[in-house]
């Protein structure tokens, strides 16, 4: 019954590795689905399609659709900024007309 616990023994996952595998918080997916993130991944793509640092055809073809994914999903942000912009300004218009009347200029002659 005096038996030791050899802890030498057992296995612990690295302090790198998350007990959830690969889960992200929703503040990280965030940054890692920004603009600029995509936009700074493509950049890194070219760069190293462009040094010929990447040997084979297999990594030369995944590295060709991550860029495509970044190209995509910046479209995607850049959309909805669109949008968005768009129903600030007609928010603005609409609440200029009720308030003011019509705020259009008039042509003079």
């Amino acid at each position: 019954m005096n038996e030791k616990c050899n802890m030498k023994n057992v296995d612990t996952p690295s302090a790198s590795v998350h007990p959830l595998g690969d889960w992200k918080s929703p503040l990280q997916e965030e940054n890692e689905n920004s603009f600029e993130v995509n936009i700074s991944k493509l950049n890194t793509i070219i760069a190293e399609m462009e040094a010929g640092n990447i040997d084979q055809l297999d990594d030369m073809l995944d590295k060709y659709e991550q860029g495509i994914n970044s190209i995509k999903r910046c479209n995607q942000i850049l959309q909805e900024a669109e949008l968005r912009v768009e129903k600030i300004m007609e928010s603005m218009a609409s609440k200029s007309k009720v308030g003011h009347g019509d705020m259009t200029p008039t042509k003079k002659d």
